[in-house]
């Protein structure tokens, strides 16, 4: 392997792992990420879009704040060496680079924090948990950076300081597939050859030219509207509070007519709760039993829910909020 002089975090780090497959594309490549796909990865390397910012998460805060303190713990309690921090590049594979959680000078340590109800599932489920596919993957790939026999992937509970170890190893087939489909994911990259989109994942774009003059015609008087639409909302509660006003004018009177208006004052009855009466009623019925009374999901079923993007960078997209709370909900820490 070759050690390269860059510290992580840093602008000349980004750089570096900008013309490469990490350890952390190969999940995605793998189609064992759950909250990025390969056209996603590909779009942001080539700067076609913006990353996801997840420095706020709350979980990869709090594995970056303990980062030290985890790492020592690791070190004393699986009695290895001093686990480095390292950034390194295949001297096979020069497309294939890592950033290593650590290295005891003969393999490579991944090191997470999860939330605790991630940590609890990789406790129970261990090998089959989605979590642990997708950092194995991780440590497979930190492997062949390193031409090392065998890598480790800790999962430590920040709240218990309980840890979960599992020895990862590759095989032929790894080797094969990891490599290949990673030479594959470079070349795309590199030549601009976009990967096939996931329309339940991946982000509509317009195609160039006319349908994106359209496009942005379109959402400039959506702007205006929903600009209009506010001053619209503020009258709209200044009528509520004026007829709030009135009504406590007239006292227990249910009527009132007067100044060019009538005010009825009427009580609605709150809708009946089927599924408490069922459970009442009907105790032994299972929800399996009871979904089958529920018509299929048709195009009518669909909801829409558009809002402005956040501000990126200049001449750059911003993300869908939805991938953002995706990824804050998996909970997961990296460092």
């Amino acid at each position: 392997m070759i050690i390269a002089n860059v510290a992580q975090g840093t602008e000349e780090w980004l750089d570096w792992r900008k013309n490469a497959v990490t350890s952390t594309d190969t999940p995605v490549i793998l189609n064992l990420c759950p909250y990025k796909t390969e056209w996603r990865l590909w779009a942001e390397k080539i700067g076609k879009i913006v990353p996801v910012d997840l420095s706020g998460n709350p979980n990869v805060k709090r594995g970056k704040e303990n980062e030290d303190s985890i790492r020592q713990f690791i070190e004393e309690k699986y009695n290895t060496e001093i686990l480095l921090p390292l950034c390194v590049q295949s001297s096979r594979f020069d497309f294939i680079k890592s950033s290593l959680d650590g290295y005891d000078g003969k393999s490579p340590w991944e090191i997470k924090a999860p939330s605790l109800s991630v940590f609890n599932s990789i406790k129970i489920n261990k090998e089959n948990d989605i979590t642990y596919k997708m950092y194995a993957a991780q440590v497979k790939h930190e492997i062949i950076a390193t031409e090392s026999e065998v890598g480790y992937l800790i999962f430590f509970n920040i709240y218990t300081g309980e840890s979960i170890k599992f020895d990862i190893y590759v095989d032929e087939s790894d080797l094969e597939d990891i490599i290949l489909k990673a030479k594959e994911f470079h070349n795309k990259v590199q030549n601009n050859i976009e990967p096939v989109k996931n329309k339940e994942k991946d982000i509509f774009i317009p195609e160039y030219g006319d349908d994106q003059i359209s496009w942005i015609n379109l959402v400039s008087r959506w702007k205006q509207i929903k600009k209009e639409l506010k001053s619209y909302e503020e009258l709209k509660q200044e009528v509520e509070k004026i007829e709030e006003t009135l009504v406590s004018k007239m006292g227990d009177y249910k009527l009132a007519e007067f100044g060019g208006i009538q005010v009825t004052r009427f009580v609605r009855k709150n809708h009946i709760n089927f599924r408490r009466l069922i459970k009442d009623l009907i105790p032994d019925l299972t929800e399996d039993e009871i979904e089958k009374y529920r018509p299929p999901i048709t195009i009518d079923n669909e909801s829409v829910r558009i809002s402005p993007c956040k501000v990126g960078k200049p001449g750059k997209r911003s993300t869908q909020e939805q991938l953002e709370d995706f990824a804050n909900s998996f909970g997961d820490a990296f460092f």
